[in-house]
Formats: C-alpha cells, structure tokens, sequence
C-alpha cells in the first residue's frame, strides 16, 4: 500500500483537476461506438462518473489511514462527503425512486416520455460508492432485485428488462 498510495493520489488529483466541472461534478469518460447503451446518446451528466470518484476517495482514506496518513484520510474523507452531497442533491429521481443521468436541460432519462424507460445499472454506483442515505437503501435493493427490473435469470442486467430498448432475445 505505501508504493502505490501517492499515484494513485496523483491520478486521482488528475481526475480532479481535468474531468470535474465547475459544479463539482466529473464528466462521463470513455464512451466509445462500440458502448451503444441508450443512456450515452441522451444524457449530459452520468450518476457514475461522480460515484466513481467518490468510491476511489472512500478507498483512498482507508488506504491513508491504514498508513497513517492523517492528512490524506482528511482529504479523501472530506471528497467523499462532498461527492455524497452532489450525487444525491442532483441525480435521485424523486419520481421514480432511483439515480439516473440527467439530459443537458435537466430531465432524468428515466422516463423522457410516459411509459418509455431508461434505467440503467448505472443507477447503483451510489450503493457501492457508499453515499446512499439509509432511507434510500430499501426502494435501490428493492429494484435491482425485482425481475420485472434487473433481477434477470442470467443475472443482473445492464439495462432494466423494463425499459425500451432493453434486449428481449438474449
């Protein structure tokens, strides 16, 4: 842990100061052609991105506490309370009891238009990243486990079984 704390420090200090916006959130990243998931085409901010970070600030003040690095576990500790606060003042869909990405005029894409859903395993990055408030925890468990949902008979599906352009065939 000691060789690798300072860059991974160094490459979280990078996302910091070249993929987060002026609102505090982190831009999405990595999307290519190949990654067709219907939320790239719509959304402007990713629930992700920002969770990402706010789990590798999490693992990084454990880290520095393991190491007795006070001062980093301060810091770390501090991001993730603040991604905390971002995460869930600007991605929980009220209306649908659910994180989601958000359309460049504000909308969730969760449901764009009536009956049309995109919800997609994205939504539980919250969860791992360990900023969900108690009083959400239920109704994210409660969804990702319902078959008519995620809960599929392969597994946990990418993309809900009941949103549009989930994939029925496979």
């Amino acid at each position: 842990l000691a060789r690798v704390l300072l860059p991974i420090v160094k490459q979280y200090e990078w996302w910091l100061r070249y993929q987060r916006r002026e609102n505090g959130l982190y831009w999405t990243s990595g999307m290519n052609e190949a990654d067709d998931s219907p939320r790239n085409s719509l959304m402007h901010y990713a629930a992700s991105a920002s969770s990402y970070q706010a789990l590798a600030a999490l693992h990084l003040a454990m880290i520095a506490r393991e190491l007795h690095r006070p001062d980093l576990a301060t810091f770390f500790d501090a991001q993730h309370r603040e991604l905390a606060t971002l995460v869930n003042a600007h991605f929980w869909d009220t209306a649908h009891h659910l994180y989601n990405d958000i359309t460049q005029d504000g909308r969730f894409i969760t449901e764009l238009q009536p009956g049309v859903f995109c919800k997609h395993v994205h939504a539980f990055w919250p969860l791992i990243a360990e900023i969900v408030p108690s009083d959400r925890v239920t109704g994210l468990v409660q969804e990702i486990t319902n078959p008519a949902s995620f809960n599929r008979p392969s597994g946990i599906a990418s993309l809900s079984a009941d949103s549009d352009q989930y994939n029925r065939e496979n």
